[in-house]
């Protein structure tokens, strides 16, 4: 991103995601964690953080042993998937 100001939406729009992750994981509330890291993930494709995106999806959709059929999981899986 070579315009500053998509640069700092862009990392604005980041910091959103993360202190979402993060107050739904002290609520316990795992599938709004699960959602707001697919966000994260999507939102830093194509970017140098592309690959911090994915670990972080990636660690929360392990964490599940059940639902595997909801459509947050479905969501992160094929998003995990695509990464490869």
């Amino acid at each position: 991103l070579s315009d500053p100001t998509s640069a700092s939406r862009l990392q604005e729009a980041a910091t959103y995601c993360e202190r979402a992750i993060e107050t739904a994981q002290r609520q316990q509330a795992t599938s709004l964690a699960l959602r707001a890291a697919v966000s994260l993930a999507k939102l830093w494709q194509g970017t140098d953080r592309q690959a911090a995106g994915y670990r972080r999806l990636a660690d929360l959709h392990a964490a599940f042993s059940e639902g595997r059929d909801t459509v947050d999981l479905q969501a992160a899986g094929e998003l995990l998937a695509e990464e490869g």
